[in-house]
């Protein structure tokens, strides 16, 4: 809703290490990548691998799904990414800037 998902905000098309990332959360660190059909290509899957790895490398989480996945399974992917958020908060603490507020 409005761009967030638990309080977090995330980016649209949004630079990094070279690669465009589709969405991204600077808080959690997270790469949503959402893949069409063209990802399908062996070709493609090896360069998605290498961008995956190198994204990883630099200390984000990168998770994908297809456009199939985003157009008729949205329920499941916003519970996936509650799910991939809620073990990001176990391991590192709440980082929404709600949970921030309090603390300044």
């Amino acid at each position: 809703k409005g761009g967030k998902l638990r309080g977090y905000g995330f980016h649209r098309q949004w630079p990094m290490f070279g690669y465009i990332a589709d969405f991204y959360c600077a808080e959690l660190r997270l790469i949503v990548e959402v893949d069409g059909g063209i990802h399908n290509t062996p070709e493609r899957q090896a360069h998605d691998a290498k961008r995956t790895d190198v994204l990883n490398g630099e200390g984000s989480n990168v998770v994908r799904f297809t456009n199939e996945q985003v157009l008729e399974h949205m329920v499941s992917v916003i519970g996936h990414l509650e799910d991939l958020v809620q073990r990001i908060e176990d391991d590192q603490g709440d980082r929404s800037r709600e949970a921030w507020k309090g603390q300044r």
